[in-house]
C-alpha cells in the first residue's frame, strides 16, 4: 500500500538523520476500522529491532477510515524513549542460586536491547547446577554467571527491583 511505503520510507530517513543503527522491521498505518476489527484502539506503532514504538496521537484523533501517519518530531521523540538508555533492573532472590539467576539470563536473552539484568542474593547459595542444565536446553547460557550477595551491587543506581520469593 502506497501509504504504507511512504510511512516505511519516512521512518528510515529519521533513522538515517540521527544516525540510528537499527533495522527497521515493521511499519504499521492502520485505521479506525481496522483497529476496531482487530479490537485494539491505540496509537499508531512503529517497530524497530523488535521494540514496539509507540506514537503517541496529539489532538483530535482522525475520522473513522482516515489514515495517519506520525509526524518526523513525533518519531524522533518516539525514537529517543525505545532506543534511549537501558533500564537496570535486579532480580533479587534469597539466595541468588536459581529463580533470580534464571530471570537474569532469561532478562539477557530477551530484553538486552533495552535493559541490563543484574540477579543477587540476600544470602550466597552458590550456582544450581539443574537451573544452568535447564537453560542450556533452552539455549540461555547462564554459564557465565555468579552468585552475588545483593551488597555487591550496592553502587548500582536500579531502575526496577523486582524479588522473585517473599523472602528476599
Amino acid at each position: 500500500r502506497k501509504d504504507v511505503s511512504e510511512a516505511r520510507s519516512r521512518v528510515q530517513g529519521v533513522l538515517d538523520d540521527e544516525k540510528v543503527e537499527a533495522t527497521l522491521e515493521e511499519v504499521e498505518v492502520g485505521n479506525l476500522v481496522e483497529a476496531a476489527r482487530e479490537h485494539f484502539l491505540g496509537t499508531p506503532t512503529v517497530q524497530i529491532d523488535g521494540l514496539d514504538v509507540e506514537v503517541e496521537r496529539r489532538g483530535d484523533p482522525p475520522g473513522l477510515g482516515e489514515r495517519e501517519t506520525p509526524s518526523d518530531a513525533t518519531l524522533r521523540q518516539a525514537l529517543s524513549r525505545a532506543l534511549g538508555p537501558k533500564r537496570k533492573v535486579l532480580f533479587l532472590c534469597t539466595g541468588n542460586s536459581c529463580r533470580s539467576q534464571m530471570a537474569e539470563g532469561w532478562a539477557r536473552e530477551l530484553l538486552a536491547e533495552r535493559s541490563v539484568a543484574y540477579s543477587a542474593g540476600v544470602e550466597v547459595h552458590g550456582m544450581n547446577e539443574r537451573a544452568v542444565k535447564v537453560m542450556a536446553e533452552v539455549e540461555v547460557d547462564l554459564s557465565g554467571q555468579r552468585s552475588k550477595h545483593v551488597d555487591e551491587l550496592s553502587e548500582v543506581d536500579f531502575d526496577l527491583v523486582i524479588t522473585v520469593c517473599d523472602y528476599a
